[in-house]
């Protein structure tokens, strides 16, 4: 059986972070300051648990402080005609299904017919469906969300529905839009799954990894030294999209790589849920030509690359790390007594030599604790550069970056089209779309080009 989340919560693992943190020694602590420190320990799993499923269930952008007594609305997939508390998620395997479910919980249920996730919050129950409507459904008993008692993973057809989204979407892997966030700054969003016909996805998804607003931010100031620290709370717990964000960035660094990986592998799906028979779409030409447009200045961005404008790095630097950090998930500040920070950590290893890197299948996290009063840390520093130069937890000069992700409807407020850009009177607005940086016609009247050499040496040649 494959790695549950939890089993790669290793604590003799180090990752390219880990030789920067630092904390107390028990001895430093009072026997009441120990009995603190475990008790925000204990705290923050249970919230942290808490965001990781209702953060991938709802649509809620921030935990609240109270959330104990909070309610949420369901936001994963679509609701179903026969249930307003059942919510349909398209789905194209059962593979992909279980990998949902271990998604929310951390629980492998591969081969599994049936598995009970039990907190003090809630349970989810995963049941395998043999009876032709779907791959597995998720009976969910939470009380913070009285809106949803069912998910059901399954293709359109097996509910008897049609999700057709004909012709060439707006937008394609790897587009970019800005949006004005509370702070009236730009947040840039990156697409990390379109709308696809050919595999029934009619919504878009989308990451940001940085500009976080004031609300994705917490401060507290140790009036002892006088000094403040900020850390980051709600980010993102949804690891299919952090999973297909990564294999993307190494799609678009190592095209021919990650083509070589799918013919190979052909029984592989791609994305966590696209079949090998539709990758002519998406093939090595495709991802070539997203890497010239990567490696293009942008004059709505201030004449920097997308490279440069999302990760604060050019391709080469980027080429050259061989991986990706992320902070997600929830984070918590300091106890009353003992000063204690917890921040989650991700590290995604994008080896060109290691065929199976972007599989994701080596995510690796890490809860992060230390005291604040013998370090610093300022997330706000990770959210304008990706990096921190600063006496710090996380070593100085390491990028990492926040993770926000989003539908396309949380985006635009109302279920987009997939056809029309989410440009409008509501502060968004395209940085960079492949159809139209190509001048590539698009609708549900056009057929989806299938990209060959000779539209790589054309486009080579052409100034953009």
């Amino acid at each position: 059986m494959k790695k549950t989340w939890i089993n790669l919560l290793l604590a003799g693992l180090i990752l390219s972070l880990g030789n920067a943190v630092t904390s107390c020694k028990d001895e430093d602590l009072t026997e009441e300051g120990k009995q603190q420190e475990q008790e925000n320990k204990e705290q923050f799993l249970l919230t942290s648990e808490f965001w990781q499923v209702i953060g991938q269930l709802s649509s809620a952008e921030v935990l609240p402080d109270d959330w104990q007594n909070a309610t949420f609305e369901p936001g994963i997939g679509e609701a179903s005609d026969k249930s307003s508390t059942t919510r349909i998620v398209p789905t194209n395997e059962a593979e992909a299904a279980a990998e949902s479910f271990e998604h929310l919980t951390g629980a492998d249920v591969t081969g599994l017919d049936s598995y009970e996730w039990k907190r003090d919050f809630g349970t989810l129950t995963y049941q395998r469906l043999h009876d032709g409507t779907g791959w597995a459904a998720v009976d969910v008993d939470i009380k913070q969300m009285p809106g949803l008692k069912r998910i059901i993973y399954c293709t359109p057809e097996q509910q008897g529905l049609n999700a057709s989204v004909p012709g060439v979407p707006y937008y394609r892997f790897g587009d970019v839009i800005k949006k004005k966030n509370e702070n009236d700054e730009w947040e840039y969003w990156v697409c990390v799954r379109p709308c696809f016909g050919p595999e029934k996805k009619g919504d878009m998804h989308w990451m940001c990894l940085g500009n976080l607003p004031d609300k994705n931010i917490k401060s507290y100031t140790y009036t002892k030294q006088n000094r403040s620290w900020y850390w980051p709370v709600s980010l993102t717990t949804n690891y299919e999209h952090i999973k297909n964000l990564s294999e993307m960035i190494y799609a678009i660094l190592n095209p021919v790589q990650w083509a070589d990986h799918y013919e190979r592998n052909q029984s592989e799906y791609l994305f966590h849920d696209f079949s090998y028979a539709n990758i002519k779409y998406h093939n090595r030409y495709f991802w070539q030509l997203v890497q010239m447009a990567w490696n293009t200045p942008v004059a709505s961005a201030g004449n920097k690359t997308i490279f440069e404008l999302l990760f604060h790095r050019n391709m080469k630097q980027l080429e050259d790390t061989h991986n990706l950090n992320y902070f997600y998930g929830s984070a918590n500040g300091p106890g009353m007594l003992t000063w204690y920070m917890h921040l989650n950590t991700i590290s995604v290893s994008l080896n060109p030599k290691d065929p199976t890197s972007f599989k994701c299948r080596n995510l690796l996290q890490q809860t992060r604790s230390f005291s604040c009063e013998n370090n610093d840390f300022d997330i706000r520093d990770f959210s304008r550069e990706g990096h921190s130069t600063k006496r710090n937890v996380i070593k100085a000069g390491t990028y990492v970056y926040p993770l926000r992700y989003a539908t396309g409807k949380q985006l635009l407020g109302t279920q987009p089209n997939c056809y029309q850009s989410l440009s409008g009177p509501n502060d968004i607005h395209d940085v960079y779309v492949f159809n139209n940086h190509y001048k590539l016609p698009r609708g549900s009247d056009q057929e989806m080009k299938v990209f060959g050499q000779k539209d790589l040496d054309d486009h080579s040649s052409t100034p953009y």
